[in-house]
């Protein structure tokens, strides 16, 4: 008896590390806020006050959320005929998935240098249409929008096919069986069986993806340049050149709640387009209720609303931010002083402008 209670325990034990990883990352969380709403003088919204103050910044988050649902639908479509040759082929379904993961086994920078090689102006691609005569000039395919998008597609596309390939594997052959007994072809059964059954599968690739293209760094610092920036690489800049773990901690929150709020989003369209549970019975989690979505997105679209109006009254009443003229359009700052006057640009007090604009 003894001896049966002494075991749980010392069981017991073998939760400390789980536990103080669990403490790690509430410390960091809590570390996070102290950071982002404390200021020299106490609590203080100085810091997300700069960022609604900047219309650079809010081309930045619109980027970022615009990129992230791009590429969410673009690994979705790419990802289900991958997922559906994998479903239909059981005999050589270890050989292409291996093939699907074995992209996870080369580093992240590996893969998005390889994108420079293929896409760059003296690349494969840009190289082998100007041999065959289709174009003149080389196609601008990276340092842009465009780059950042067909990287990170490839990078996360494997998430959405085991997603899908996940909810695939549940579905009962003897559905397709009996659509085709009754008359049904095999597109007609694909599209009305196999495809609302696969949904689940379908948007939660779409939530791993969008949250992950969402946060993403490597990738659009590489393939997109230093002028099409996104939230996580404003945060990098913010954390590793400016030093600035205050503004780079409310740049976290900003893009934590904009997170969630097309999270929301996604699982009300999931909630109007999936099958309901009651009916599906290859649903892993039951998609929320319509009401339910909707009270989630008045949350976060209150949240992000007072947060507006906090900042308003503020906005209006601050001084405009001093201007430094440079002596001519094509003026060039010593080399010395380059590094100075970019640092004075980037601040909220200053704004450099030539005489000549």
């Amino acid at each position: 008896m003894r001896g049966a209670t002494s075991a749980p325990r010392s069981l017991g034990w073998l939760l400390l590390p789980a536990l103080l990883v669990l403490a790690l990352f509430l410390g960091s969380v809590a570390l996070l806020l102290f950071h982002a709403f404390w200021g020299k003088d106490g609590f203080s919204l100085v810091y997300f006050r700069q960022i609604l103050d900047r219309p650079d910044y809010h081309d930045v988050f619109l980027r970022t959320v615009s990129i992230a649902a791009i590429v969410a639908v673009a690994a979705a479509v790419l990802a289900y005929p991958v997922a559906w040759l994998l479903w239909r082929r059981p005999r050589w379904r270890n050989v292409l998935l291996v093939i699907v993961l074995v992209p996870w086994l080369v580093s992240l920078v590996v893969r998005t240098y390889g994108w420079l090689v293929i896409l760059g102006p003296k690349g494969f691609l840009n190289e082998t249409l100007k041999w065959a005569g289709v174009i003149q000039s080389p196609l601008p395919l990276i340092f842009n929008d465009l780059g950042v998008v067909i990287g990170l597609t490839h990078v996360l596309m494997p998430f959405s096919v085991i997603a899908t390939l996940s909810v695939l594997l549940q579905i009962d052959n003897r559905l397709e069986e009996a659509s085709e007994s009754l008359g049904a072809g095999g597109f007609e059964t694909w599209r009305r069986v196999v495809l609302p059954l696969s949904l689940p599968g379908v948007f939660t690739g779409l939530g791993i993806t969008f949250l992950t293209s969402m946060g993403a760094i490597v990738t659009p610092i590489l393939l997109g340049g230093i002028r099409q920036k996104m939230a996580g690489t404003q945060i990098y800049q913010e954390v590793v050149y400016n030093f600035n773990m205050s503004k780079a901690s409310a740049w976290a929150l900003c893009l934590l709640l904009l997170s969630g709020l097309g999270l929301v989003l996604l699982r009300a369209l999931e909630s109007a387009v999936v099958p309901k549970a009651d009916s599906c019975s290859v649903c892993v989690l039951p998609p929320i209720t319509v009401h339910e979505a909707a009270a989630g997105a008045a949350v976060m679209g209150a949240l992000l609303l007072g947060l507006l109006l906090a900042f308003a009254a503020p906005r209006l009443a601050a001084p405009p931010p001093a201007v430094l003229l440079l002596a001519g359009p094509d003026c060039m700052p010593p080399p010395a002083a380059s590094a100075l006057l970019a640092r004075l640009n980037a601040s909220d007090r200053f704004r450099l402008h030539p005489l000549g604009e």
